[in-house]
């Protein structure tokens, strides 16, 4: 099978990427053909991906003058249609897998695979498709989404985009134009990583049909690593310091607790300052502020500590440091949101959490620090759990099953469409 994958950069950034060249690395190993299609955007994950010639120019919109220059296309890319249009009569897939696609590529992209009559699915990484503010409230979680299968009217009465009234009014004309313009009635079929993304997509009024869920996973080089069932005393936060990740609430959690238990905070992000001041003024120098670590030292930080906790308070899809923490046979105490509870099943592979109870998260941290008979019994739990449903083995053959679904689906639709115009054309045959 020849596949196609979008996304709107080909570098190494995030969680998103991440996914998209683990799914291509996994298809190649099983003997498919795999193609990329992205933005400029550099380094490349692979510098000498022959296609890279038909990438659109990444826009870097936090330039003023590039940002008014291109103006239009975080709405519609025309570029992005006609790169993606002659990349796919170049390699003819035989199906197209979209990832990330709003901001840079835009929905545009759909047009140029109708045209060519490929079949599409997409992989629903957040909420976007459903609020135009992915379920933020003036930089604070959403707590009632009235806009997901409702009016965007909302996200501009409480201006949800970063409080700002403009940027709320722009984000919500790109939900509108979308819609008006029907750009994703193309895709066949969403794949939705954790149930909380697909009851939001049932909620949009997304026909179940065009639905399918299929957990996250990570490489089998990950399995390959040892469970580490020691530690060194000390909690973990690894990712980006911003308001959805709710650290302020963690930060006051260990202000209740004895100075001996430790936290390590890696990563960076917009909230930083903020945090380290919070910090400061509790007088906690038992948190370590890491900054961003490369892959061997936080490598280094999973094996060492106690557990990871995810306190976040907005919906996080179906969190790959999860499967990782897991993976290093350490537990996670996560909040009550998103996906984040079907992977920590509570008492059993961590601890799950209300994540607006300080009280209660303090407690959970002090339970697994005093007993870690407990923190090793719940770390092997996650590890069994990790290799029977998140590895390479468990996902390609859901995956393989999606696109062949999509693809006969997709011939028999048009099949059927031919045997209309043929009937349509001899209007005289039984």
């Amino acid at each position: 099978m020849r596949v196609l994958l979008v996304h709107h950069i080909f570098t190494e950034f995030g969680g998103g990427e991440e996914i998209m060249y683990n799914e291509a690395q996994l298809l190649r190993k099983n003997g498919h053909e795999v193609h990329f299609f992205s933005t400029d955007k550099k380094p490349y994950l692979e510098e000498d991906y022959k296609y890279t010639n038909f990438f659109a120019k990444h826009i870097q919109f936090h330039n003023p003058f590039q940002a008014l220059l291109n103006w239009y296309k975080p709405f519609y890319n025309f570029e992005a249609e006609k790169k993606i249009d002659a990349l796919i009569k170049e390699i003819n897939p035989d199906i197209i897998h979209c990832h990330n696609i709003f901001y840079y590529l835009t929905p545009s992209i759909l047009r140029a695979c109708k045209r060519n009559n490929v079949p599409v699915v997409m992989t629903l990484h957040d909420v976007r498709l459903m609020c135009p503010a992915i379920l933020m409230k003036n930089q604070e979680p959403c707590k009632d989404s009235p806009c997901v299968g409702g009016s965007i009217i909302h996200c501009l009465i409480n201006r949800c985009k970063y409080g700002n009234f403009i940027a709320s009014l722009v984000v919500s004309f790109e939900k509108l134009f979308n819609k008006a313009h029907n750009l994703f009635d193309t895709v066949s079929l969403f794949i939705c990583p954790s149930l909380a993304i697909m009851n939001l997509c049932r909620k949009e009024k997304i026909k179940e049909s065009k639905l399918a869920l299929l957990n996250n996973f990570v490489p089998s080089t990950m399995f390959e690593k040892q469970p580490v069932y020691t530690n060194k005393n000390y909690f973990l936060f690894a990712g980006r310091l911003e308001n959805i990740k709710n650290i302020p609430t963690l930060i006051k959690a260990m202000s209740m607790l004895p100075k001996e238990i430790e936290l390590h905070i890696a990563g960076r992000g917009p909230q930083e300052a903020a945090l380290k001041e919070l910090a400061k003024q509790l007088n906690l120098d038992n948190i370590k502020f890491l900054g961003f670590i490369k892959h061997k030292q936080l490598e280094d930080e999973y094996k060492n500590c106690i557990a990871m906790i995810l306190p976040t308070n907005g919906v996080e899809n179906f969190p790959v440091s999860v499967i990782e923490a897991f993976v290093y046979g350490k537990p996670v105490i996560g909040s009550k949101m998103g996906g984040t509870p079907e992977l920590v099943e509570h008492e059993k592979t961590g601890l799950v959490f209300d994540p607006e109870n300080v009280e209660e998260l303090a407690k959970y941290i002090e339970k697994l620090y005093y007993n870690n008979e407990l923190a090793v019994e719940f770390g092997k739990n996650g590890r069994a759990k990790a290799e029977k449903l998140y590895c390479p083995d468990a996902h390609y053959p859901n995956l393989i099953d999606i696109y062949e679904k999509v693809l006969k689906d997709f011939a028999d639709k048009k099949g059927e469409e031919k045997k209309g115009l043929f009937s349509f054309l001899n209007p005289c045959k039984n």
